[in-house]
């Protein structure tokens, strides 16, 4: 692999570098051969890598994984136009017109008296404020939670419902910290099947399929689209980040 990326210039993009590591022993092998790879090809090869902030932090306190890098851009600070704007970009490629439903009676941004002095935001502008805060300006969550806002498509128009934030109060009072704990590492890794989280968390396989089981039917966790395993639902993703700084495990 070294000499093929030293046999001419290139562009290599990797996402999801948090994929490969796992925090438990020997579990950062595959990381430590990587960056020297990455180090040893740097003449040659402009290497782009994308990781979510949780693991940064740590690969960067037991690895220096920042030390690999020139340069390091933090995407989870985009601008709220920078992110309607993307996802607007995207969705013009369908060639379909856009109409965004009224914000429900009873929303707390909705205001009868800011409306009757005319300065309520109209609906679409409602829409990317809730769509920004929910995603947090992360883009792959803004997506998501796109698609999942579409109510129906018909007459070459999509119709989009507000994404409202879930009302996850009730739950913080059912975590425990196991629930946390166990949240804390699927984050860290992007995602992680059941064997994994036994290996990483030093529990017994049974146990940690009913951990994970139990955060999935409070749906908090979900199936992983494209590989086994399960990752922190986008919608929630927000209300988990708030438990687990509760507990400083954030």
């Amino acid at each position: 692999m070294e000499a093929v990326l030293s046999s001419g210039r290139r562009v290599v993009i990797l996402e999801e570098l948090e994929r490969i590591f796992l925090r438990n022993i020997n579990g950062f092998e595959a990381l430590h051969a990587f960056l020297r790879l990455i180090e040893s090809s740097s003449g040659s090869t402009l290497w782009i890598l994308s990781t979510n902030e949780w693991s940064f932090r740590y690969l960067d306190a037991v690895a220096g994984l920042s030390r690999s890098f020139t340069h390091r851009v933090n995407a989870m600070t985009v601008p709220p136009e920078h992110l309607t704007g993307a996802v607007l970009q995207r969705h013009n490629l369908s060639g379909l017109r856009l109409q965004f439903e009224p914000v429900p009676e009873g929303d707390p941004r909705v205001s009868r008296v800011r409306r009757l002095l005319g300065l309520e935001r109209d609906a679409q502008q409602l829409f990317f404020d809730s769509l920004f805060r929910q995603s947090e300006g992360v883009f792959r969550s803004a997506f998501e939670l796109w698609q999942d806002s579409i109510e129906r498509v018909e007459a070459g128009a999509v119709s989009m419902r507000h994404p409202l934030a879930p009302d996850y109060r009730p739950l913080m009072r059912e975590l425990n910290l196991d629930d946390l704990f166990t949240l804390q590492v699927v984050l860290q890794h992007g995602g992680l099947d059941s064997p994994d989280a036994a290996g990483v968390l030093g529990i017994p396989l049974p146990v940690a399929a009913r951990r994970i089981e139990r955060l999935r039917a409070l749906e908090l966790l979900e199936p992983e689209s494209d590989c086994p395993g399960f990752r922190v639902r986008p919608q929630a993703r927000r209300f988990v980040r708030d438990a687990l700084s509760r507990y400083n495990l954030f």
